[in-house]
């Protein structure tokens, strides 16, 4: 009996210890934004002037974990261009978009920006990264409201034409850009403007095709890196399917249906 009862103290004990060392169950996973573009209400000051904002430095998310504040550097940059990323040099020397204009208008002053330009302008809604990662808020954020709540966007337009612009990583003091507000943005999603314009070529076709997840230049930059003929190939396939969304967009505004 005696012994029973110490057999039965050390299952106890090693069920209470198993029962401890059990990982908790993983959360259940957030699930994926869908596919957004972001359409630019402009005004006349902002077509043709650089748009930038404040260099971030790191990210703080409230305890509730619904707010963002952003702590900025002391100097203007485009967006993504502070942290060394290879697609940068890419997109200048592969793409060609120095010297370009990001925003392709459609009407009514509305505009998006164009894809090879999405990952340095912070109106785009792309990820941007931060210099500084920290706890729990990480290093990266989005304009995008749907994304990230941002409690102290801040932007600057600059008196230099985006025609002029020679260096993507170029910096600038504050002094010499403008604040300015954030103008209208709304972010529509694709399979939106997919359905409304009723066509076969749709952003989930480039996806598996590429095997990507978005219209991105570090997507054609990856690709790049694998075999150039596939990269170029990419990039015509994302200028095509931009084009029809230009294309359906401004059908959604002549037909009053952007908002709805």
């Amino acid at each position: 009996m005696k012994n029973k009862f110490y057999y039965f103290i050390i299952g106890t004990m090693c069920a209470m210890l198993i029962s401890c060392n059990k990982p908790d169950p993983e959360p259940a996973a957030e699930p994926i934004p869908e596919a957004q573009i972001a359409i630019i209400h402009m005004s006349p000051e902002m077509h043709n002037r650089v748009w930038v904002s404040p260099v971030v430095d790191s990210i703080q998310m409230d305890n509730a974990g619904k707010y963002y504040t952003l702590f900025y550097d002391t100097l203007l940059a485009l967006s993504n261009t502070q942290v060394g990323h290879n697609a940068i040099s890419y997109a200048e020397e592969q793409l060609g978009i120095l010297g370009s204009n990001p925003y392709i208008m459609l009407d009514d002053n509305y505009a998006i920006i164009d894809w090879k330009w999405a990952m340095f302008h912070p109106l785009s809604g792309e990820y941007i990264t931060a210099r500084y990662k920290t706890a729990l808020a990480g290093d990266a954020y989005s304009t995008n409201p749907g994304y990230c709540s941002i409690t102290n966007e801040k932007y600057n337009l600059l008196e230099l034409a985006w025609s002029d612009l020679k260096d993507l990583k170029k910096t600038w003091k504050l002094t010499e850009g403008t604040s300015v507000e954030k103008p209208q943005v709304m972010f529509i999603n694709l399979s939106k403007i997919e359905e409304y314009g009723n066509s076969q070529m749709s952003r989930a076709n480039l996806r598996d095709k590429y095997s990507t997840t978005e219209m991105s230049v570090r997507e054609a930059y990856t690709l790049f890196c694998k075999d150039k003929n596939t990269a170029n190939d990419y990039v015509k396939s994302c200028n095509e399917l931009q084009d029809y969304y230009i294309l359906t967009l401004k059908e959604m505004i002549k037909n009053n249906n952007l908002l709805k």
